[in-house]
């Protein structure tokens, strides 16, 4: 089997080359990398093999090209990369010069260093976990305008799995009481009733209107999607048109906020965050919900990546929409709302009702499969979040 030949040249001070010894070959490395010195001297002898491959290479692919000479000083490494053919389509671990945009090279919900080895790579995007509190952020990264704009696309909107949510069925009953249940642990849901509640990212408002009729709360909405205001307002829900950092003033004081399945799509988590602490009274409790990065699903779902080289099918796209710019563990969640002022007062992961998940049955039973180990291991697949905004503060 023919080998594959190329090269590549990087600006490494030459001083980082030790001697001019080949890297051992190993099956895990999609490419094996020869350093080469480059100057105007005599090449040695690994310098002169890796001179003839490169000719064979060009040759190959019917080109003529001569042998580029660079000055020793300006301290350049020559590398000749050798990709064997049944490595090519293995998943590798990629990495990628985060040093060259100082600021995607950080942490989307701590602000710390990011590992420069690419956790995973859809589309055009990449993902990278934190050196530090293990979130994963997304790069390049969007604006809050460019991430509304996404929102409030006819794509995003007609989505099946939405659809699947602005109806009033029991599964949705079901689930909005889930969530009261959660908040009782720490307030008296009957002190709620006739109390307003702000749901940010509230869509068409189903939650809000279950809410209304079951527990007896004033709705109150906002979401960056023009459509799905319009329909939560035909509802007759009290509902507001872009984010919640440029909400009108009088939406504060709050008793309680809900924020489900939204922080994974903000661009600024922790902007975010002192956002809901102000909005809210002290005292008063928020709910969040996103997924857990940590869980058995998202693990599989990693490999399946890296395995498939990036290509998103269904099962991809639910779980690494392209609308999902960072996903957190339990402790990145709790460390941020503590920073933001808030007391983490229950913060636990949970599976996924099978009546909740979008997908066919094929792809339901293994999901079903691997939350069994969630439910062993405790990292379900969301991570459920009841937050306080202290009396003092």
């Amino acid at each position: 089997m023919a080998l594959l030949y190329y090269v590549a040249l990087v600006g490494q001070p030459a001083e980082l080359l030790s001697g001019s010894k080949a890297l051992p070959l190993n099956r895990n490395r999609s490419h094996h990398v020869l350093p080469v010195r480059v100057g105007s001297g005599r090449a040695s002898g690994v310098d002169q093999m890796a001179i003839r491959m490169r000719k064979r290479a060009l040759r190959n692919v019917g080109r003529r090209h001569k042998w580029p000479v660079f000055p020793a000083s300006t301290g350049l490494q020559l590398r000749v990369c050798v990709t064997l053919p049944w490595q090519r389509a293995m998943p590798t671990t990629e990495t990628t010069d985060l040093d060259s945009n100082p600021g995607a090279a950080t942490c989307a919900v701590c602000g710390n260093t990011l590992d420069r080895a690419v956790k995973l790579r859809l589309r055009e995007y990449r993902f990278h976990a934190c050196k530090y509190c293990k979130s994963w952020t997304c790069l390049p990264r969007p604006t809050a305008s460019q991430q509304a704009a996404i929102h409030d696309s006819e794509d995003y909107f007609g989505h099946p799995y939405f659809k699947l949510r602005r109806d009033i069925n029991r599964a949705q009953r079901e689930r909005c009481r889930a969530i009261f249940s959660r908040l009782s642990r720490i307030v008296d849901i009957e002190s709620l009733r006739g109390q307003q509640l702000l749901d940010i990212g509230c869509d068409t408002g189903i939650f809000l209107k279950i809410a209304q009729e079951e527990f007896g709360i004033v709705p109150v909405g906002v979401d960056v999607a023009a459509r799905a205001v319009a329909e939560a307002k035909r509802r007759g829900i009290e509902a507001y048109w872009g984010r919640i950092e440029n909400a009108p003033a009088q939406l504060s004081e709050f008793h309680a906020i809900t924020a489900i399945d939204l922080i994974e799509h903000v661009a600024d988590p922790t902007a975010f965050l002192l956002e809901v602490h102000r909005r809210l009274r002290p005292g008063g409790v928020a709910y969040l919900e996103t997924p857990n990065i940590n869980s058995a699903v998202y693990r599989v779902g990693l490999s399946i990546g890296k395995l498939t080289g990036g290509r998103t099918g269904h099962l991809m796209e639910r779980l690494f929409p392209p609308q999902h710019i960072q996903y957190f563990t339990p402790e990145s969640l709790g460390d941020r709302a503590r920073h933001a002022g808030f007391e983490a007062v229950s913060l636990f992961s949970r599976p996924l009702p099978i009546a909740h998940i979008s997908a066919s049955l094929g792809a339901l039973a293994p999901i079903e499969f691997l939350q069994g180990f969630d439910r062993i291991l405790g990292t379900g697949i969301l991570i459920c979040s009841v937050l306080r905004r202290p009396l003092q503060g």
